[in-house]
């Protein structure tokens, strides 16, 4: 899609099954499979390699750091892998349902089904904020320290750096969906997908 909402290519890539999280790195395009991950060649648009990784729950979200290594989150045990040279290793656990996930220079962010996490390199875990309705879904870093984050059920929140957190959407009346959101710093432009609409809305973020 074009980022005026213009399809492009209708069916870019065929043969992946319930996909859900994706991460773009280096021409690479990442999403996640039942069984594990899958490498997306973006330019021959075609699927390279797969990745296995040895769960029984589901996993969800990908994030992918500035050195090329993958996050995956298992939303349904509560785990996170780290995959660095095609080898998936147990990261984090007892993050219950664990969802989206971001990567800010050597910091993990985790967010749970209520709360947002902090993890960096030495794997030590700080709280950013909780008391969010359960269903937490995406985050994007807006500003430093600053991020939005969706609860799938149709809300957006705003984060602060304090911790604090202010309600920017709510949707759930006119049953829209708010899904695993992407940022465009440039253009300040926030993509919503809503999974149960078969749409995708684009916000300006002032």
């Amino acid at each position: 899609m074009g980022t005026d909402g213009r399809i492009i290519t209708k069916e870019w890539l065929t043969g992946l099954n319930s996909n859900m999280g994706s991460a773009l790195f280096k021409g690479l395009f990442y999403t996640t499979a039942p069984s594990g991950i899958a490498v997306v060649d973006v330019e021959k648009a075609a699927v390279i390699k797969q990745i296995l990784i040895d769960s029984i729950g589901r996993l969800n979200d990908v994030a992918v750091d500035s050195r090329g290594v993958v996050y995956v989150s298992d939303t349904r045990t509560g785990k996170v892998y780290r995959v660095e040279n095609e080898k998936a290793i147990l990261y984090l656990e007892n993050m219950s349902g664990a969802n989206g996930l971001l990567t800010v220079n050597d910091d993990l962010y985790v967010i749970t089904t209520n709360t947002l996490y902090k993890v960096n390199a030495n794997k030590k875990v700080t709280k950013v904020a909780d008391g969010f309705e359960n269903g937490l879904d995406g985050i994007v870093m807006v500003s430093p320290n600053e991020f939005i984050v969706s609860n799938y059920t149709g809300i957006l929140y705003y984060v602060k750096a304090d911790g604090s957190k202010e309600l920017l959407l709510d949707t759930r009346a006119d049953r829209l969906m708010a899904n695993d959101i992407s940022y465009d710093s440039k253009t300040k432009t926030l993509y919503v997908p809503v999974f149960n609409r078969n749409r995708i809305i684009a916000y300006q973020v002032k």
